[in-house]
């Protein structure tokens, strides 16, 4: 199992008021969901109106599909979306993340 994560923040220039914001998010996320089988989030900057931080993730048997899948959900957002793509991030687990007795590894299953 491989899961790739990105942080894609935005530049929203149109917006005035965090009502403006949160129209565009809502149609981002909505449109994200349905069009592409991945997840996705506001994960940061809730409150600056001109400022949008998604995450979003993808689960698969295939590190490659995973990218492939994410670099596409890029791609559609800098082509359909109002916000401008400021940057895009790989996100990897911070050290700590996995306690020490449920460490992932190749060929161990996941003892939960």
């Amino acid at each position: 199992m491989v899961v790739c994560a990105l942080e894609v923040r935005l530049y929203l220039p149109g917006a005035c008021s965090l009502k403006d914001k949160r129209r565009v998010l809502r149609s981002l996320i909505d449109q994200v969901r349905h069009r592409f089988n991945v997840s996705v989030a506001e994960t940061d900057d809730q409150d600056l109106h001109q400022s949008i931080v998604i995450g979003l993730a993808c689960v698969s048997g295939s590190g490659e599909h995973a990218r492939r899948s994410l670099d596409t959900v890029v791609r559609w957002i800098e082509d359909h979306c109002e916000a401008e793509v400021v940057s895009v991030t790989d996100v990897m687990p911070e050290p700590g993340f996995w306690p020490e007795n449920r460490q992932p590894g190749p060929g161990r299953a996941d003892p939960g």
